[in-house]
Protein backbone atom coordinates (compact mmCIF):
# COMPACT_ATOMS: atom_id res chain seq x y z
CA UNK A 1 0.00 0.00 0.00
CA UNK A 2 1.37 3.12 -1.18
CA UNK A 3 0.89 5.56 2.03
CA UNK A 4 1.93 8.75 -0.24
CA UNK A 5 -0.74 8.85 -3.05
CA UNK A 6 1.17 11.96 -4.57
CA UNK A 7 4.63 9.69 -4.57
CA UNK A 8 3.98 7.69 -7.23
CA UNK A 9 6.39 4.50 -6.91
CA UNK A 10 7.66 3.54 -10.33
CA UNK A 11 9.24 0.07 -11.25
CA UNK A 12 11.42 0.23 -13.98
CA UNK A 13 12.17 -3.24 -15.96
CA UNK A 14 15.17 -2.40 -17.79
CA UNK A 15 17.39 -0.19 -17.15
CA UNK A 16 19.93 -0.60 -19.80
CA UNK A 17 19.60 0.08 -23.78
CA UNK A 18 16.57 2.35 -23.95
CA UNK A 19 15.65 1.45 -20.52
CA UNK A 20 18.87 3.93 -19.60
CA UNK A 21 16.97 6.74 -20.88
CA UNK A 22 13.88 6.83 -18.47
CA UNK A 23 16.97 6.22 -15.87
CA UNK A 24 18.07 9.28 -16.52
CA UNK A 25 15.13 11.25 -16.97
CA UNK A 26 13.82 9.92 -13.64
CA UNK A 27 17.45 10.65 -12.09
CA UNK A 28 18.09 13.65 -13.59
CA UNK A 29 16.88 17.43 -13.80
CA UNK A 30 14.36 16.49 -16.62
CA UNK A 31 12.04 15.19 -13.93
CA UNK A 32 11.59 18.56 -11.73
CA UNK A 33 8.23 20.16 -11.98
CA UNK A 34 7.11 17.32 -12.70
CA UNK A 35 4.85 14.95 -9.89
CA UNK A 36 6.15 13.59 -7.38
CA UNK A 37 7.63 10.23 -7.57
CA UNK A 38 10.34 7.83 -6.75
CA UNK A 39 12.11 4.79 -8.72
CA UNK A 40 10.80 2.13 -6.47
CA UNK A 41 12.72 -0.51 -7.98
CA UNK A 42 14.25 -1.78 -11.04
CA UNK A 43 14.77 -5.29 -12.76
CA UNK A 44 18.32 -6.01 -15.01
CA UNK A 45 20.28 -8.52 -15.85
CA UNK A 46 23.29 -6.81 -16.86
CA UNK A 47 26.17 -6.29 -14.74
CA UNK A 48 26.69 -3.20 -16.29
CA UNK A 49 23.41 -1.26 -16.07
CA UNK A 50 22.68 -2.58 -12.68
CA UNK A 51 25.80 -1.06 -11.75
CA UNK A 52 24.63 2.44 -13.32
CA UNK A 53 21.19 1.55 -11.56
CA UNK A 54 23.10 1.67 -8.35
CA UNK A 55 24.71 4.65 -8.51
CA UNK A 56 21.63 6.09 -8.84
CA UNK A 57 20.67 4.63 -5.74
CA UNK A 58 17.82 2.62 -7.12
CA UNK A 59 16.92 -0.55 -5.36
CA UNK A 60 17.91 -3.44 -7.52
CA UNK A 61 15.88 -7.13 -8.21
CA UNK A 62 16.27 -10.30 -9.88
CA UNK A 63 12.38 -10.42 -11.39
CA UNK A 64 9.09 -8.41 -11.30
CA UNK A 65 7.93 -11.53 -8.53
CA UNK A 66 10.30 -10.13 -6.26
CA UNK A 67 10.30 -6.89 -6.75
CA UNK A 68 6.68 -7.27 -6.48
CA UNK A 69 6.41 -9.52 -3.05
CA UNK A 70 6.97 -6.65 -0.44
CA UNK A 71 7.02 -3.71 -3.10
CA UNK A 72 4.37 -2.20 -4.96
CA UNK A 73 4.40 0.47 -8.06
CA UNK A 74 1.76 2.48 -9.84
CA UNK A 75 3.79 2.70 -12.68
CA UNK A 76 5.98 0.23 -14.24
CA UNK A 77 7.79 0.84 -17.32
CA UNK A 78 9.07 -1.61 -19.36
CA UNK A 79 12.24 -1.43 -22.04
CA UNK A 80 12.67 -5.14 -22.89
CA UNK A 81 13.20 -7.45 -25.57
CA UNK A 82 10.08 -7.70 -27.98
CA UNK A 83 9.36 -11.50 -26.65
CA UNK A 84 9.08 -10.46 -22.87
CA UNK A 85 6.61 -7.64 -23.39
CA UNK A 86 3.40 -9.65 -23.23
CA UNK A 87 3.75 -12.15 -19.77
CA UNK A 88 5.95 -8.91 -18.05
CA UNK A 89 2.63 -6.48 -19.12
CA UNK A 90 0.39 -9.24 -17.42
CA UNK A 91 2.75 -9.70 -14.56
CA UNK A 92 2.51 -6.07 -14.04
CA UNK A 93 -1.39 -5.26 -14.42
CA UNK A 94 -2.02 -8.48 -11.91
CA UNK A 95 0.05 -6.98 -9.21
CA UNK A 96 -1.88 -3.53 -9.76
CA UNK A 97 0.65 -1.13 -11.71
CA UNK A 98 -0.52 0.77 -14.93
CA UNK A 99 2.51 0.32 -17.25
CA UNK A 100 3.97 1.98 -20.39
CA UNK A 101 5.58 -0.53 -22.36
CA UNK A 102 8.24 0.65 -25.23
CA UNK A 103 7.69 -0.39 -28.83
CA UNK A 104 6.41 -2.64 -29.94
CA UNK A 105 3.40 -3.77 -27.62
CA UNK A 106 3.56 -7.51 -28.32
CA UNK A 107 4.57 -10.44 -30.56
CA UNK A 108 1.22 -11.42 -32.22
CA UNK A 109 -2.90 -10.04 -31.79
CA UNK A 110 -3.59 -12.82 -29.52
CA UNK A 111 -1.33 -11.53 -26.79
CA UNK A 112 -3.06 -7.79 -27.55
CA UNK A 113 -6.31 -9.06 -27.23
CA UNK A 114 -5.19 -10.82 -23.70
CA UNK A 115 -3.38 -7.60 -22.95
CA UNK A 116 -6.68 -5.41 -23.36
CA UNK A 117 -9.07 -8.02 -21.10
CA UNK A 118 -5.88 -8.06 -18.64
CA UNK A 119 -6.13 -4.14 -18.73
CA UNK A 120 -9.86 -3.54 -18.31
CA UNK A 121 -10.09 -6.65 -15.43
CA UNK A 122 -7.62 -5.06 -13.35
CA UNK A 123 -8.37 -1.74 -13.79
CA UNK A 124 -4.69 -0.13 -14.82
CA UNK A 125 -3.54 1.33 -17.77
CA UNK A 126 -1.47 0.24 -20.83
CA UNK A 127 0.30 2.81 -22.98
CA UNK A 128 2.94 2.03 -25.67
CA UNK A 129 5.40 4.27 -26.18
CA UNK A 130 5.45 5.33 -30.05
CA UNK A 131 6.53 8.89 -29.02
CA UNK A 132 4.88 10.43 -31.93
CA UNK A 133 1.73 9.66 -30.44
CA UNK A 134 2.39 11.92 -27.45
CA UNK A 135 3.97 14.62 -29.73
CA UNK A 136 1.88 17.93 -29.50
CA UNK A 137 2.32 18.29 -33.12
CA UNK A 138 1.56 14.67 -33.91
CA UNK A 139 -1.86 15.11 -31.84
CA UNK A 140 -2.51 18.84 -33.47
CA UNK A 141 -1.93 17.39 -37.11
CA UNK A 142 -4.44 14.63 -36.14
CA UNK A 143 -6.85 16.60 -34.71
CA UNK A 144 -7.09 18.79 -37.91
CA UNK A 145 -7.59 15.36 -40.19
CA UNK A 146 -10.33 14.57 -37.31
CA UNK A 147 -12.04 17.80 -38.15
CA UNK A 148 -11.90 17.93 -41.77
CA UNK A 149 -9.23 20.41 -42.39
CA UNK A 150 -7.41 18.30 -45.46
CA UNK A 151 -10.82 16.22 -46.70
CA UNK A 152 -10.56 12.25 -47.23
CA UNK A 153 -7.12 10.79 -46.58
CA UNK A 154 -6.23 9.17 -49.97
CA UNK A 155 -2.48 7.76 -49.58
CA UNK A 156 -0.27 7.95 -46.71
CA UNK A 157 3.60 6.86 -47.89
CA UNK A 158 6.98 6.97 -45.78
CA UNK A 159 9.90 5.52 -46.88
CA UNK A 160 13.09 5.10 -44.53
CA UNK A 161 16.52 3.06 -44.17
CA UNK A 162 18.29 2.53 -40.92
CA UNK A 163 21.59 0.60 -42.13
CA UNK A 164 22.51 -2.09 -39.37
CA UNK A 165 25.26 -4.25 -39.11
CA UNK A 166 26.63 -7.70 -37.94
CA UNK A 167 27.31 -6.13 -34.97
CA UNK A 168 23.67 -5.23 -34.33
CA UNK A 169 22.72 -8.59 -34.99
CA UNK A 170 25.15 -10.25 -32.77
CA UNK A 171 23.92 -8.21 -29.57
CA UNK A 172 21.80 -10.72 -28.44
CA UNK A 173 19.67 -13.74 -28.92
CA UNK A 174 16.74 -12.69 -30.83
CA UNK A 175 17.88 -9.50 -32.75
CA UNK A 176 16.67 -10.17 -36.42
CA UNK A 177 15.09 -13.53 -36.05
CA UNK A 178 11.54 -14.91 -36.17
CA UNK A 179 12.49 -17.13 -33.04
CA UNK A 180 14.91 -16.31 -30.07
CA UNK A 181 17.34 -18.64 -29.62
CA UNK A 182 15.42 -21.00 -27.03
CA UNK A 183 12.23 -21.10 -29.43
CA UNK A 184 10.04 -17.82 -28.25
CA UNK A 185 8.42 -16.54 -31.04
CA UNK A 186 10.00 -12.67 -31.26
CA UNK A 187 9.14 -11.76 -35.37
CA UNK A 188 11.85 -9.03 -34.88
CA UNK A 189 12.62 -6.85 -37.75
CA UNK A 190 12.93 -3.13 -39.29
CA UNK A 191 8.97 -3.02 -39.20
CA UNK A 192 8.93 -4.58 -35.68
CA UNK A 193 11.31 -2.42 -34.20
CA UNK A 194 13.59 0.12 -35.33
CA UNK A 195 11.07 2.00 -37.78
CA UNK A 196 7.92 0.61 -36.08
CA UNK A 197 6.96 4.18 -35.01
CA UNK A 198 7.03 5.47 -38.75
CA UNK A 199 4.83 2.80 -39.49
CA UNK A 200 2.61 3.19 -36.58
CA UNK A 201 2.21 7.03 -37.09
CA UNK A 202 0.39 6.54 -40.48
CA UNK A 203 -1.62 4.29 -38.69
CA UNK A 204 -2.45 6.61 -35.75
CA UNK A 205 -3.19 9.75 -37.40
CA UNK A 206 -5.90 7.96 -39.37
CA UNK A 207 -7.72 7.10 -36.54
CA UNK A 208 -10.72 7.63 -35.81
CA UNK A 209 -10.67 9.08 -32.36
CA UNK A 210 -8.03 11.13 -30.36
CA UNK A 211 -7.08 8.23 -29.15
CA UNK A 212 -7.50 5.21 -31.89
CA UNK A 213 -5.49 4.16 -34.73
CA UNK A 214 -6.87 3.39 -38.46
CA UNK A 215 -7.74 -0.60 -39.10
CA UNK A 216 -6.37 -2.30 -42.24
CA UNK A 217 -8.71 -4.67 -44.02
CA UNK A 218 -6.22 -6.15 -45.53
CA UNK A 219 -2.19 -6.30 -46.10
CA UNK A 220 -0.18 -7.20 -48.67
CA UNK A 221 3.72 -7.26 -48.36
CA UNK A 222 7.33 -7.81 -49.82
CA UNK A 223 10.16 -9.75 -47.58
CA UNK A 224 13.57 -9.92 -48.62
CA UNK A 225 16.57 -10.89 -46.76
CA UNK A 226 19.82 -8.92 -47.91
CA UNK A 227 22.22 -10.13 -44.99
CA UNK A 228 23.63 -13.49 -43.97
CA UNK A 229 23.01 -12.67 -40.59
CA UNK A 230 19.46 -12.71 -40.49
CA UNK A 231 16.97 -15.34 -39.72
CA UNK A 232 14.15 -13.28 -40.51
CA UNK A 233 13.93 -10.23 -43.17
CA UNK A 234 15.46 -7.24 -43.05
CA UNK A 235 13.78 -5.22 -46.25
CA UNK A 236 10.43 -4.65 -46.15
CA UNK A 237 7.52 -2.85 -48.79
CA UNK A 238 4.31 -3.02 -47.44
CA UNK A 239 0.91 -1.75 -48.67
CA UNK A 240 -2.18 -1.50 -46.43
CA UNK A 241 -5.87 -1.00 -47.45
CA UNK A 242 -7.33 0.93 -44.33
CA UNK A 243 -11.08 1.08 -43.60
CA UNK A 244 -11.27 4.66 -44.01
CA UNK A 245 -10.42 4.02 -48.39
CA UNK A 246 -6.95 5.21 -47.82
CA UNK A 247 -4.03 3.79 -48.32
CA UNK A 248 -0.76 3.07 -46.74
CA UNK A 249 2.79 2.33 -47.94
CA UNK A 250 5.70 2.15 -46.25
CA UNK A 251 9.44 1.29 -47.77
CA UNK A 252 12.37 -0.30 -45.04
CA UNK A 253 15.62 -1.85 -45.35
CA UNK A 254 18.41 -2.66 -43.27
CA UNK A 255 20.53 -3.52 -46.28
CA UNK A 256 21.83 -0.22 -46.83
CA UNK A 257 25.56 1.49 -47.07
CA UNK A 258 26.71 2.52 -43.76
CA UNK A 259 26.48 6.05 -44.36
CA UNK A 260 22.96 5.77 -45.83
CA UNK A 261 20.74 7.00 -43.29
CA UNK A 262 17.53 7.86 -45.15
CA UNK A 263 14.41 9.40 -43.75
CA UNK A 264 12.11 9.22 -42.71
CA UNK A 265 10.33 10.97 -46.01
CA UNK A 266 6.72 11.08 -45.56
CA UNK A 267 3.93 12.12 -47.79
CA UNK A 268 0.14 12.19 -47.13
CA UNK A 269 -1.74 12.94 -49.50
CA UNK A 270 -5.25 14.30 -48.38
CA UNK A 271 -8.36 15.50 -50.69
CA UNK A 272 -7.05 18.90 -50.03
CA UNK A 273 -4.15 18.88 -49.28
CA UNK A 274 -0.18 17.39 -49.01
CA UNK A 275 0.77 17.05 -45.61
CA UNK A 276 5.09 16.30 -45.69
CA UNK A 277 7.65 15.38 -42.59
CA UNK A 278 9.83 18.32 -43.22
CA UNK A 279 13.15 17.36 -40.93
CA UNK A 280 14.59 14.07 -41.35
CA UNK A 281 16.96 14.97 -37.98
CA UNK A 282 13.46 15.86 -36.07
CA UNK A 283 11.03 13.21 -36.49
CA UNK A 284 8.15 15.34 -35.12
CA UNK A 285 7.86 18.34 -37.72
CA UNK A 286 5.16 18.23 -40.15
CA UNK A 287 3.70 20.59 -42.87
CA UNK A 288 0.36 20.59 -44.88
CA UNK A 289 0.52 22.38 -47.73
CA UNK A 290 -3.41 23.23 -49.14
CA UNK A 291 -4.73 23.03 -52.50
CA UNK A 292 -5.68 26.89 -52.22
CA UNK A 293 -1.84 27.60 -51.33
CA UNK A 294 -2.10 27.96 -47.56
CA UNK A 295 0.12 26.08 -45.07
CA UNK A 296 0.26 24.60 -41.65
CA UNK A 297 3.58 24.10 -39.58
CA UNK A 298 3.17 21.38 -36.98
CA UNK A 299 6.44 21.41 -34.48
CA UNK A 300 6.95 20.01 -31.32
CA UNK A 301 6.89 22.13 -28.06
CA UNK A 302 10.40 20.68 -26.76
CA UNK A 303 9.50 18.18 -24.62
CA UNK A 304 10.82 15.60 -26.80
CA UNK A 305 11.01 11.69 -26.71
CA UNK A 306 10.08 11.41 -22.92
CA UNK A 307 6.44 13.16 -23.19
CA UNK A 308 5.40 10.03 -22.67
CA UNK A 309 7.10 9.43 -19.69
CA UNK A 310 5.43 12.38 -17.58
CA UNK A 311 2.11 11.78 -19.22
CA UNK A 312 2.04 8.35 -18.06
CA UNK A 313 3.12 9.63 -14.79
CA UNK A 314 0.51 12.22 -14.66
CA UNK A 315 -1.92 9.69 -15.70
CA UNK A 316 -0.90 7.23 -12.58
CA UNK A 317 -1.90 10.18 -10.62
CA UNK A 318 -5.40 9.77 -11.79
CA UNK A 319 -4.40 12.65 -14.58
CA UNK A 320 -6.34 12.69 -18.38
CA UNK A 321 -5.26 9.15 -20.16
CA UNK A 322 -2.69 10.10 -22.87
CA UNK A 323 -2.94 7.99 -26.08
CA UNK A 324 -1.28 5.29 -27.56
CA UNK A 325 -2.64 2.45 -25.73
CA UNK A 326 -3.31 -0.93 -26.51
CA UNK A 327 -6.06 -1.07 -29.43
CA UNK A 328 -4.52 1.69 -31.20
CA UNK A 329 -1.20 -0.08 -30.49
CA UNK A 330 -2.34 -2.78 -31.64
CA UNK A 331 -2.77 -2.15 -35.02
CA UNK A 332 0.74 -2.05 -35.76
CA UNK A 333 0.74 -5.46 -34.76
CA UNK A 334 -1.35 -6.37 -37.11
CA UNK A 335 0.35 -4.95 -40.07
CA UNK A 336 3.74 -7.01 -39.32
CA UNK A 337 1.42 -10.29 -38.58
CA UNK A 338 -0.11 -9.32 -42.00
CA UNK A 339 3.49 -8.65 -43.88
CA UNK A 340 4.76 -12.27 -42.51
CA UNK A 341 1.67 -14.52 -43.50
CA UNK A 342 1.50 -12.74 -47.03
CA UNK A 343 4.84 -12.64 -48.20
CA UNK A 344 7.52 -15.90 -47.68
CA UNK A 345 10.76 -14.04 -47.21
CA UNK A 346 13.60 -14.50 -50.28
CA UNK A 347 16.84 -14.25 -49.79
CA UNK A 348 18.40 -11.85 -52.35
CA UNK A 349 21.24 -14.15 -54.45
CA UNK A 350 24.70 -13.31 -53.27
CA UNK A 351 25.73 -11.38 -56.42
CA UNK A 352 23.76 -8.52 -55.81
CA UNK A 353 25.46 -8.09 -52.26
CA UNK A 354 28.46 -6.54 -51.19
CA UNK A 355 29.79 -6.99 -47.60
CA UNK A 356 31.69 -3.86 -46.66
CA UNK A 357 33.14 -2.65 -42.81
CA UNK A 358 35.13 -4.31 -40.13
CA UNK A 359 35.29 -8.04 -39.16
CA UNK A 360 32.67 -8.39 -36.51
CA UNK A 361 30.29 -5.42 -37.91
CA UNK A 362 30.36 -5.66 -41.15
CA UNK A 363 27.35 -3.92 -43.47
CA UNK A 364 25.46 -5.59 -46.32
CA UNK A 365 24.52 -3.51 -49.23
CA UNK A 366 22.33 -4.64 -52.32
CA UNK A 367 22.93 -3.73 -55.23
CA UNK A 368 20.22 -0.94 -56.60
CA UNK A 369 18.38 -1.54 -53.76
CA UNK A 370 18.37 2.15 -53.01
CA UNK A 371 16.93 3.10 -56.23
CA UNK A 372 14.61 0.43 -56.40
CA UNK A 373 12.75 1.20 -53.18
CA UNK A 374 12.99 5.52 -54.04
CA UNK A 375 11.35 4.07 -57.16
CA UNK A 376 8.42 2.29 -55.97
CA UNK A 377 7.75 4.81 -53.22
CA UNK A 378 7.36 7.61 -55.87
CA UNK A 379 5.32 5.43 -58.19
CA UNK A 380 3.20 4.11 -55.10
CA UNK A 381 4.22 0.44 -55.96
CA UNK A 382 5.68 -2.38 -54.37
CA UNK A 383 9.12 -3.55 -56.03
CA UNK A 384 7.67 -6.79 -57.82
CA UNK A 385 5.08 -4.30 -60.11
CA UNK A 386 7.88 -2.41 -61.30
CA UNK A 387 8.00 -3.12 -64.88
CA UNK A 388 10.70 -4.15 -67.50
CA UNK A 389 14.13 -4.13 -67.06
CA UNK A 390 13.39 -1.73 -63.50
CA UNK A 391 11.81 -4.83 -61.83
CA UNK A 392 14.69 -6.61 -59.90
CA UNK A 393 14.73 -10.38 -60.97
CA UNK A 394 14.76 -11.09 -57.71
CA UNK A 395 11.63 -9.91 -56.26
CA UNK A 396 8.48 -12.12 -55.49
CA UNK A 397 4.62 -10.67 -55.65
CA UNK A 398 3.14 -11.20 -51.65
CA UNK A 399 -0.55 -12.02 -51.55
CA UNK A 400 -3.39 -9.85 -50.13
CA UNK A 401 -4.02 -10.98 -46.41
CA UNK A 402 -7.22 -9.85 -45.33
CA UNK A 403 -7.54 -8.55 -41.71
CA UNK A 404 -9.86 -11.35 -40.56
CA UNK A 405 -6.91 -13.83 -41.50
CA UNK A 406 -4.33 -12.39 -40.09
CA UNK A 407 -6.58 -12.39 -36.39
CA UNK A 408 -7.34 -15.66 -36.80
CA UNK A 409 -3.74 -17.40 -37.51
CA UNK A 410 -1.93 -18.41 -34.39
CA UNK A 411 1.68 -18.47 -35.65
CA UNK A 412 2.32 -21.33 -34.13
CA UNK A 413 3.82 -22.98 -37.08
CA UNK A 414 5.94 -19.86 -38.44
Amino acid sequence: MNNDKQNIRILLIGAGGYGKGYVDALCGAAGAGHAPYRVAGAVEPSREARAYAAERNIPLFDDAGAFYKDNGAELAIISTPIHLHFAQIIECLKNGSNVLCEKPLCVTLAEAREIERASAEAGRFVRVGYQLSFSTSVLALKNDILNGAFGKPHILKTIVHYPRGSAYYARNNWAGRKRTADGRLVLDSPLHNAVSHHINNMLFVLGGAADAAAAPLSVQAELYRGNPDVDNYDTAALRCEMENGAQILFYTSHSMPRSDNAGPICQYRFERASVVHTDEREHETFLAMMDDGTTRLYMPDGAGQMRKLWDCLEAARGGPLPPSGVSAAAQEVLCVNGAQLSHPIVTIPEEYIERTGEPGDRYTEVDGLERILFDCFNRNLLPSELEGGVRPPWTKAGKVVSAGDIRGFGFDTL
